[in-house]
């Protein structure tokens, strides 16, 4: 299943909305931590290296599950709540009651859309490498 390249601009903007997305999380966790007001210039590196690392876990967490999620790992839990389920909601039975996981696993492959969001894991280390920033500069100051 071959996917089509996409057009240069979709791409930027996928990498502009990781980004501020980003951003929003720094900030959010600098407002938070009240490093605005903060005279401390040790303490202000120590809360922008936390939220930078906030950001690049987020993002590189969420980009990688989806790599994964896109391999069909999580497809056994999601056979085994079908089975979970028509266990207690049995309406109706019909020839999808009966299958195996390998044509479970089969069926999901065929309808499974997008892919590994490699923007969000490559954003996610831009915002790992600027927190190694901020904790070499707080433990230069340490």
């Amino acid at each position: 299943m071959e996917r089509e390249p996409r057009p240069r601009q979709s791409q930027i903007v996928r990498y502009a909305v990781a980004l501020l997305i980003g951003a929003a999380i720094v900030l959010g966790m600098v407002w938070v931590r009240g490093a605005f007001t903060e005279v401390n210039p040790q303490r202000v590196y120590r809360v922008l290296c936390d939220g930078f690392f906030l950001a690049a876990v987020l993002l590189t967490g969420i980009g990688l599950m989806t790599l994964v999620a896109g391999e069909g790992t999580f497809d056994i839990a999601g056979f085994a709540a079908t089975l979970l389920l028509r266990v207690f909601w049995r309406k109706t039975i019909d020839k999808k009651e009966n299958r195996s996981f390998y044509e479970y696993k089969k069926a999901k492959r065929e309808h499974r859309k997008g892919g590994p969001m490699w923007f969000l894991v490559f954003t996610g280390l831009f915002y790992l490498a600027a927190a190694f920033v901020f904790n070499a500069l707080f433990n230069t100051l340490a």
